[in-house]
Order: C-alpha cells, then structure tokens, then sequence
C-alpha cells in the first residue's frame, strides 16, 4: 500500500470520515508513512509525548500499562484505528504498548 492509498482509506473511514475535508487533509498532511514488521513495536506505555497514529492496513496489538514484562495480548484490532491520542487531548501519557501484530504496510 502507497501513501496516497493509506489516507485515502484513513479519510473515509471512522471519526476522521466525519470531519470536513479541509481537517481531514490537515491531520494527514501531518502523518509520516511508515512499514512495521511483525512483532516491532508502535509505542510504548508511559510515553508522554508523541504522535497520532492511525492504521490503515494489518493488525495491532494492544496492551495495558502498568505491567509486567510478560503481560499478555490484551487485544488485537484492525483498520482503520487511531491511537496515540492520550497525550495530545488528555495531557497524560499514554496508557497502552502497541506493536504490529502482521507486517504493516
């Protein structure tokens, strides 16, 4: 998957499908395009700055923070889903590890 084919599908799907195009250009003009393999994490838990990230293809996998090393798969999600967001509106760090779950194109 392309850039151009990525905020394509970001754009006419979910919360951001709601919004007038010029925000929906705004907020994907910002995004930086990235490929993930398997296993590589996303973010981490406890981080108090970063950005928003939205997944346009593949799977991630979420888990709660605080927790141990071996904390479990909590849960797996798929397109188009946002996160990243608790530090940007709430102002507190982020409460979840994500880390692609399939290769994210």
């Amino acid at each position: 998957m392309d850039r151009e084919e990525g905020r394509r599908i970001l754009a006419g799907r979910g919360w951001l499908s709601t919004t007038p195009v010029d925000s929906q250009r705004e907020v994907l003009s910002r995004c930086r395009w990235e490929f993930l393999e398997a296993g590589e994490p996303m973010q981490s838990g406890g981080e108090e700055f970063g950005e928003l990230i939205g997944l346009a293809q593949g799977a991630i996998e979420l888990r709660t923070v605080p927790g141990t090393a071996d904390t479990r798969l909590m849960h797996v999600t798929l397109p188009v889903f946002w996160l990243g967001y608790v530090p940007l509106i709430l102002g507190r760090p982020r409460r979840i590890a994500a880390s692609a779950k399939s290769p994210l194109p």
